[in-house]
């Protein structure tokens, strides 16, 4: 097997790389700069057809959540995108922005999301309308002090806001401390006068968020309190502080997680796993999850099966079958990639690509017997139909594929 070179693959990727990071860390208003960010995205992301303009909302809306400050520029980045393409749908897009789409263009594009935004009351001004909430953003001790004075155990009711989704955190808890907001926002003074007049408890997320926003003072604060683990790793890939990411594996012995490396688009990350652990196939495995051909061509020339398997028997294919975009599956195929490959639980890539709803690429790998169970007796088709995806349950009765047992959801996904 040949050598890789790692900073040939920081150039091969440059492009990718610096428009994501334009993407998370965005700390901007002004629609020049944020024009700006649309041109890289456009450029190097959706005209290279790394991802596809569904996709790049639904990364733009999660986004959003690890860097809520700036709501309103992933707001207007949003809309020059949709506008643009004019997309139907936006799978797994953030309620927050399904809701916006839905209020501005009559669309509601993640439709298992249609009961919940006919309840939502949301807003882009809602640092304002919490004056709390404003005075954390801000920094302000002068105006936060009054407020909390009399009841410094406070909780920001995210539910009442309405909900957990409209705040934007990362995690699935539903209401945060005054502190653990001071960490998220990066409120340094706030966080220090809670600890010196409340002696408030710092938590296990006011330690994850410090990572977030990246304010060392509120990090070393935190770390005297808690221990860090693998989601401390989770958030420093997010914030694409690469000295973070360093940081917990040198001090900690916390390793990188590829899965958070390809789910949130940290190449440079993923790049420092390979360069530690050597393990070419591994991250050739895991590397169609970006989109990007040329990497995966990269692994092949470098003497790496397009067969080869990963942890729980994931191979290539089965990566590149959960992209909406079939470039890179069609590009593996072309190198001798095995369409019929298992996972441990006996799934195809054609599995993975209809329970992610991924008509495009599932129709490359569709074949006659594509339907069969899993290691737990679930078919392609009951979960498309569990989970009201109708394209791919559409593309399975179009292969003469019923499924007798749920005839009734059937119907009614039709």
């Amino acid at each position: 097997m040949k050598k890789y070179d790692y900073d040939e693959l920081m150039e091969l990727t440059k492009e990718y790389r610096e428009t994501f990071d334009s993407l998370y860390k965005l700390h901007t208003q002004n629609e020049g700069d944020i024009d700006i960010i649309y041109q890289l995205v456009e450029n190097n992301l959706i005209k290279t057809e790394y991802l596809t303009p569904s996709e790049v909302l639904r990364k733009i809306s999660f986004i959003s959540i690890c860097n809520n400050r700036y709501i309103k520029s992933y707001w207007i980045l949003f809309k020059k995108i949709f506008e643009k393409y004019h997309p139907r749908e936006v799978s797994g897009i953030e309620i927050i922005f399904n809701y916006f789409a839905y209020k501005e263009y009559g669309i509601i594009l993640d439709k298992s999301q249609k009961e919940d935004i006919n309840f939502k009351q949301y807003s882009l001004n809602f640092h304002e309308e919490d004056q709390i909430l404003r005075s954390i953003v801000n920094d302000d001790i002068k105006s936060l002090i009054p407020l909390i004075e009399n009841d410094p155990t406070y909780y920001f009711p995210f539910d009442l806001l309405p909900d957990r989704e409209y705040f934007y955190s990362p995690d699935s808890i539903t209401m945060l401390s005054i502190i653990e907001l001071c960490c998220y926002y990066g409120a340094v003074d706030c966080f220090k006068f809670l600890r010196t007049k409340f002696n408030t408890q710092i938590t296990k997320h006011c330690l994850y968020y410090s990572f977030l926003s990246g304010n060392l003072d509120i990090m070393h604060l935190c770390l005297k309190e808690q221990k860090p683990d693998y989601k401390c790793m989770k958030y420093a890939i997010i914030s694409r502080n690469i000295d973070f990411v360093s940081f917990l594996m040198n001090e900690y012995n916390i390793n990188i997680n590829l899965e958070y490396c390809v789910e949130y688009n940290n190449l440079h990350a993923f790049f420092v796993h390979l360069d530690i652990y050597k393990k070419l196939y591994k991250c050739f495995v895991y590397s169609p999850r970006f989109g990007i051909p040329s990497l995966c061509e990269y692994f092949i020339t470098r003497g790496v099966d397009v067969k080869a398997r990963a942890k729980k028997g994931i191979a290539a294919l089965h990566s590149a079958a959960l992209n909406k975009n079939k470039r890179t599956a069609e590009f593996l195929i072309s190198h001798g990639a095995d369409i019929f490959a298992k996972d441990k639980k006996l799934r195809t890539p054609f599995y993975y690509a209809a329970c992610n709803n991924n008509k495009d690429t599932a129709e490359l790998l569709i074949y006659p017997h594509c339907n069969e169970m899993d290691k737990y007796q679930e078919k392609p088709i009951d979960i498309a139909i569990q989970k009201n995806y109708s394209e791919i349950v559409n593309l399975l009765i179009s292969h003469g594929i019923r499924s007798p047992k749920k005839v009734r959801k059937l119907k009614t996904a039709v």
